[in-house]
């Protein structure tokens, strides 16, 4: 840059934690804009430098530009807050309709059997207050933040090969289950099973 070479080192563990930190090193003392992106989805944002808050308030889907005489060994910190939420879809959209999914900062999440025994991914009920709960597994998948919680998973089992009934037949059984959530970019690297993204959930309350 105007005979200026700028390195900045890039410091974090995202996407699993939120925090993000720019270390510039100008070659000497040079004035110039850095522009850090604010994901969309990321509704609370900020921004310090060298351990002071900026006074300009993030906006999400947006560039925050950060313009100073820059020295060497100046920090630049970004957090976003990621925190796990359950996105339900447009009512027409028929396919997802009364079901939600597991949403954290960037990752979309899924179930699959192979975390999930004793009831199958597809019966599962996530209810709308679920409390989700966030670990990181580091042995799993090459290491990933899983989500945890508590649901319901429906008997299908006495449908046998039956696809339809009058509804004045059909009863279902409920039993309270634990489930895992892995990111959906890493499905289908273990045993085989079903996977499911979005499931059911009382969308009314």
């Amino acid at each position: 840059l105007e005979n200026t070479s700028i390195t900045i080192n890039q410091y974090t563990k995202y996407p699993w934690e939120g925090e993000v930190e720019l270390e510039v090193e100008p070659s000497k003392e040079k004035e110039f804009s850095i522009f850090v992106r604010i994901p969309g989805w990321c509704s609370e944002a900020e921004v310090s430098l060298n351990g002071k808050p900026l006074e300009t308030k993030p906006v999400p889907g947006t560039y925050l530009e950060v313009h100073k005489t820059w020295r060497r060994g100046d920090r630049l910190k970004l957090y976003l807050d990621m925190p796990v939420v359950l996105v339900a879809s447009h009512p027409w959209v028929l396919n997802h309709a009364c079901r939600v999914a597991i949403k954290r900062g960037p990752i979309v999440y899924c179930f699959e059997q192979v975390d999930n025994r004793g009831f199958d991914v597809w019966d599962l009920i996530v209810p709308r207050d679920a409390k989700l709960e966030t670990f990181y597994t580091p042995e799993l998948l090459g290491g990933v933040v899983v989500v945890k919680g508590r649901g319901y998973a429906t008997d299908s089992s006495e449908w046998g090969n039956e696809l339809y009934k009058g509804i004045s037949e059909v009863k279902y059984s409920l039993k309270e289950v634990e489930f895992t959530a892995i990111p959906y970019y890493a499905w289908a690297n273990r045993e085989p099973g079903p996977m499911i993204v979005w499931v059911k959930c009382p969308l009314i309350s």
